[in-house]
Order: structure tokens, then C-alpha cells, then sequence
């Protein structure tokens, strides 16, 4: 199928970047030494990317830096964000921060404005970074699972996850009388002494933004909140997986797209640009462990 790696998107009515956008401002990185992976295509000719940053040819970079978005496609923010910072990604690597980029992970997802690449939601959508069958041997990947993860865990070994950050959002179910039906919470993996303050760290942020943040309290599947994190609950994420891999710190961060009292992805993406300017803080905090 010919590629649609074009201008234009026909359903963006929030002022969301279109593909095309996003990875000419993603492939500025190839201006400063990255390169460039094609993992695989999705539908449509839709590339799926990740970027590593330059390295000396006779060494292999030491711990690393992960940023990972765009995994549910209904979830712009990150992406739109990590858009606008590409000066702050390079910045990182200029200070010896080996770092591995994978910014648009659902591009037919975004695309189509649905969390997954098949369904829109609901119990059918498969997931392109489900680790289920690795981390513990049940069920079976999915065509871009598979390539994703297989991808992730070949490069780990050449750029060993310290920490990750995972860009998404939240919808709130306000519906129905819950703790969790009226904020966001994130979710964390990793040692719980580089956690903690960590937790707190960015859970401020997102407040100080004016997101509606859970400090403490119980989810709607009964996983305690701590800090505004659920800390290393099991759910055969990529995020699981990275923090098995070895990454010391690894956080889900969550901005909230409510669409009952709708909150601007102006907004959104503001705020997540704040966690990106922290980046450099949250590495050294980690590094320093």
C-alpha cells in the first residue's frame, strides 16, 4: 500500500500536529547525529520509529535514557510535546545522557484518534507494546507487539534502560463515584528509594499545572496511590518490562484529557513540556543512586 506520509489529517480539530508534523520535527535529531530505526510499517505505510543518539564507534553507551509516547493513539499530548522539544532531547545527550527516543508508537492510532491500531477502545483494541507473553509467558503478541518488543529488548542490550519516562493521558470516568473518577494518577517501576521523591516530584508539577491529581487513595482495580503513582502493579506493560530490564526508575506520566470539561491539549501539552524540561533533574537523580 502507498504510503500516506503526507500533510493533512481530516479529523484534527484540536490543534493537534498531523503525522507528517510530528516526524519532521522528530527527524531533526538525524541533523545532529541520531540515527534513525524503522521498527516496522503499520497500516496505511505508517512508520513506527525509534531514534538512539550518537555514540563513539569503539564503546557502547552505559545506562541510558528512554522516552517512550504515543502508544495509545487518543492520547496526543506527549507526542506533540516531545514534538516541540527535540532542542531539549539533544541538549540531553550533549551532557553524556545516552538516550533512546521512540516518540510515535500508534501512528494509525493517532491517525484515527482510537487508543488502539484496531478497535477505538473496549475489550478487542490490542495494545502495539502489550508484553503479556514475555514477562510472563501467557497469550501471545500481536503483529507490531511483537516487532515493537522484540526491537526494545534486542536494544536494551546496547542501551540498557536507567531511567524511562512513558508519555500518555487519562480519561476520567466521571460517572461513577470513585476516588479515581475525578483525578489522574500515574504509575512507577522500579527500586522504591529512587521512587519516592521522585513521585512527589512530578506529582507537584502536574498539580502546580492544575491537573486534577490523586495524591493518595485506591483505583478502581484496588491498587493503592502513593505520591499520585501506583508503584510497581503488574499489568504486562512495556513500562514492566523496561523496569525488568533493569531500569532503575521508570514512570507513566498521565495529563488528563476529560472530555466532559474538556481541558485544552494546549494545556495538556504545556504541562508535559514541564516534565521534559525536568528531564535533565530527574536523570540526575536517578544517575546519583
Amino acid at each position: 500500500m502507498k504510503s500516506i506520509y503526507v500533510k493533512g489529517n481530516p479529523f484534527i480539530e484540536d490543534g493537534r500536529m498531523t503525522l507528517f508534523q510530528l516526524y519532521s520535527q522528530y527527524d531533526k535529531l538525524l541533523d545532529e547525529g541520531w540515527r534513525r530505526h524503522n521498527i516496522c510499517m503499520q497500516r496505511y505505510g505508517f512508520p513506527i520509529y525509534a531514534y538512539t543518539s550518537p555514540k563513539d564507534k569503539n564503546s557502547k553507551p552505559g545506562r541510558s535514557f528512554w522516552i517512550l509516547s504515543g502508544i495509545h493513539g487518543e492520547e496526543p499530548a506527549g507526542p506533540n510535546a516531545l514534538a516541540q522539544s527535540v532542542e531539549k532531547i539533544v541538549q540531553l545527550t550533549k551532557n553524556n545522557v545516552p538516550t533512546v527516543f521512540m516518540p510515535m508508537l500508534n501512528p494509525v492510532g493517532y491517525h484515527s484518534d482510537s487508543r488502539y491500531f484496531n478497535a477505538s477502545r473496549g475489550t478487542t483494541g490490542l495494545s502495539v507494546t502489550d508484553a503479556e507473553y514475555l514477562l510472563r509467558n501467557t497469550g501471545k503478541p500481536n503483529k507490531y507487539s511483537q516487532k515493537i518488543l522484540n526491537f526494545i529488548v534486542k536494544l536494551a542490550g546496547t542501551y540498557p534502560p536507567l531511567l524511562v519516562m512513558d508519555h500518555h493521558e487519562d480519561t476520567l470516568e466521571v460517572e461513577e463515584d470513585r476516588v479515581d473518577s475525578k483525578c489522574s494518577y500515574g504509575y512507577c517501576y522500579g527500586e522504591a528509594r529512587v521512587l519516592e521523591p521522585l513521585c512527589r516530584r512530578i506529582t507537584d508539577q502536574l498539580i502546580e499545572s492544575g491537573f486534577p491529581i490523586c495524591r493518595e487513595g485506591v483505583t478502581r482495580f484496588d491498587e493503592k496511590i502513593r505520591n499520585g503513582f501506583v508503584v510497581n502493579s503488574p499489568d504486562g506493560s512495556v513500562d514492566e518490562l523496561l523496569a525488568f530490564r533493569g531500569a532503575k526508575a521508570v514512570f507513566v506520566i498521565e495529563t488528563t484529557r476529560d472530555d466532559t470539561v474538556p481541558i485544552p491539549l494546549k494545556k495538556r501539552v504545556a504541562t508535559q513540556n514541564k516534565i521534559v524540561e525536568d528531564y535533565p533533574n530527574l536523570w540526575n537523580v536517578v544517575s546519583n543512586f
